[in-house]
């Protein structure tokens, strides 16, 4: 079973990776088959109830999935993927302290998995404790690197909000704009820059951004939300 992470939502549609970005709850289609793994179900008498956790949590039935994880913690202590879960659960129900020492088990247990110091900069910057966001962040950075990867623009669109919440705006702009250069054309990216620009009073820039996008997916039902939440908490 993969540890999740609250960026690693892949099959959504282009807001829901953003708002798990923010920390809200977003399900994910991604199969639970596909999440746990191929390993044998006779082999592990726990696969049953792994594939009940992730559905629960992807389905939105986050206090199941919590009680289903807490569960597999208990049977397998050092089982670092469900402990990330776990963590990422926690996360969701807005229990961030309790999430903070469920990530730092796991980053004790596995210290170089990029994804378990994405979730634990996550849940800093939720805790508002942005400077040690900033180091979870940077560290995860380094285990990523620079090379053009999913991960590493869920990492950097991250390090962005925890630099807006340092108060250094225009280093989250510098931020995005070399994200631009190394993985040009990503409507996520727009979003994150509109995002910054509304926290950092560049309204008309991030009005541009927002027109641009709603007409390349005016299908897009979460990206109509977002931009209706959006202007709702402007008035």
């Amino acid at each position: 079973m993969q540890a999740r992470s609250l960026l690693s939502r892949v099959s959504l549609p282009l807001v829901a990776l953003l708002g798990a970005c923010s920390g809200e709850t977003k399900t994910s289609n991604t199969s639970a088959a596909d999440a746990v793994g191929t390993k044998d179900v006779a082999q592990s008498p726990t696969f049953a109830k792994e594939i009940a956790a992730h559905e629960a949590l992807n389905a939105g039935r986050v206090q199941d999935a919590l009680r289903l994880y807490d569960e597999l913690v208990a049977l397998a202590p050092a089982n670092v993927p469900v402990k990330v879960n776990r963590a990422v659960a926690l996360t969701m129900l807005e229990r961030y302290p309790e999430a903070l020492t469920a990530i730092d088990e796991c980053a004790a247990l596995d210290p170089k998995d990029p994804e378990i110091h994405i979730n634990r900069a996550q849940i800093l910057h939720n805790l508002a404790r942005h400077a040690e966001a900033l180091e979870a962040i940077e560290r995860a950075g380094a285990l990523v690197g620079e090379a053009p990867s999913q991960l590493m623009v869920k990492t950097s669109m991250l390090k962005g909000r925890i630099l807006v919440g340092l108060g250094r705006g225009p280093e989250a702009v510098a931020l995005l704009d070399k994200l631009d250069q190394l993985s040009p054309n990503q409507p996520l990216v727009a979003l994150e820059r509109a995002h910054i620009y509304d926290r950092i009073g560049r309204r008309s820039d991030a009005d541009q951004i927002w027109a641009a996008l709603l007409q390349q997916f005016p299908s897009d039902a979460s990206l109509q939300q977002a931009f209706q939440q959006r202007d709702a908490g402007a008035k």
